[in-house]
């Protein structure tokens, strides 16, 4: 009986313990100063800048709820808490799917606590302890959130789930390339281009994969006749030279220097093992599923901003379950059992 009331008051408390750190990130990151030519308003409006005004979910459910309910025009304040509900919601699942994940990985429970732990730390130093270009976007969390649920219906191969999933994510956000490229990666049974079975070893992967990429520009196409933007249906600001410049000169000024400093820090960290023990990752699909890492990191380099360390928060779900495989890999003694 005692040891019931024990567990009962640990799940309360760490369910207590979550919560807190959801409604206080929520309300932190809300706060955050927004880049003007993507503000929230101006999305909902549908005048913002290009890419940004193609991240359209949230401010079209915002804007068709509010014209619904009779609200033409909402208040600055109206539209402040709707975001700072948005993000709570976004971020409570986040947590609750990271979860599941970690749990249909074979992830032990006193593990999957660790993990709970590695993503309020990876969340508020990727969103909130930046001092630089560290913005509000209502996106960002709802990108996380998608890329973690992907990952959990590409490993349980729930593809009639996922392809909804994957159509609301692309509405969101474009980065769900990325989801496409990890379903490849660990379903594929060989990479040999030029083997003869090549096709036939892969052909519902190579499907797949092919639906994806028809969808995906089918939401790009969507989005950009919406917002009449004719001739720029996939249209993203090339900025290879101005990260390539960043990543020569950031030694040299004391303001790169702590950009770069920032992006360290991105993660909590968590990418340093990552990196260094990888190849001691016991489960094939978490292993697997790194490979997206470096053409993401490619495809920031050519088209994001590497300074702005909020564009490494969809790596989260990739990085964290890794970790925690390396961890329990070093939880070898009984004081440190993680079993």
């Amino acid at each position: 009986m005692d040891m019931l009331a024990n567990k009962l008051i640990a799940k309360l408390f760490f369910t207590w313990l979550f919560l807190s750190f959801v409604i206080v990130f929520s309300l932190s990151h809300v706060k955050k100063p927004e880049y003007e030519p993507a503000a929230t308003r101006k999305l909902i409006e549908g005048n913002a800048e290009t890419p940004f005004q193609y991240r359209y979910l949230l401010p079209f459910i915002i804007k068709y709820s509010s014209e619904k309910i009779g609200i033409r025009a909402l208040s600055g304040e109206s539209l402040e808490w709707i975001c700072i509900f948005s993000d709570m919601l976004f971020t409570g699942l986040l947590f609750i799917v990271l979860w599941t994940y970690l749990k249909c990985c074979n992830v032990t429970i006193k593990l999957r606590v660790i993990g709970m732990f590695f993503l309020s730390y990876s969340l508020a130093f990727t969103y909130l302890v930046p001092y630089h270009l560290s913005i509000y976007n209502i996106y960002d969390i709802p990108s996380v959130y998608f890329m973690t649920t992907g990952l959990l219906l590409i490993y349980k191969r729930k593809m009639m789930l996922f392809y909804p999933v994957f159509i609301l994510a692309t509405f969101n956000r474009e980065t769900t390339c990325f989801l496409s490229l990890a379903y490849l990666f660990v379903h594929a049974r060989t990479f040999n281009l030029f083997s003869p079975t090549f096709y036939t070893k892969n052909q519902r992967v190579i499907w797949n994969v092919l639906a994806q990429a028809t969808l995906w520009f089918a939401v790009k196409i969507l989005l950009a006749n919406q917002f009449d933007f004719p001739n720029d249906n996939i249209r993203f600001d090339f900025a290879f030279l101005r990260n390539l410049k960043f990543l020569v000169l950031w030694p040299f000024k004391p303001k790169m220097f702590l950009e770069m400093a920032q992006i360290f820090v991105s993660g909590a960290y968590l990418w340093i093992p990552v990196i260094l023990k990888w190849n001691t990752i016991s489960e094939p699909f978490i292993k697997r599923s790194l490979l997206v890492i470096p053409v993401y990191l490619f495809g920031m380099l050519l088209v994001g901003s590497l300074a702005e360390i909020r564009i490494y928060g969809e790596l989260i779900p990739f990085i964290i379950p890794a970790a925690l495989f390396i961890l329990k890999g070093y939880a070898k003694s009984s004081f440190f059992s993680l079993s």
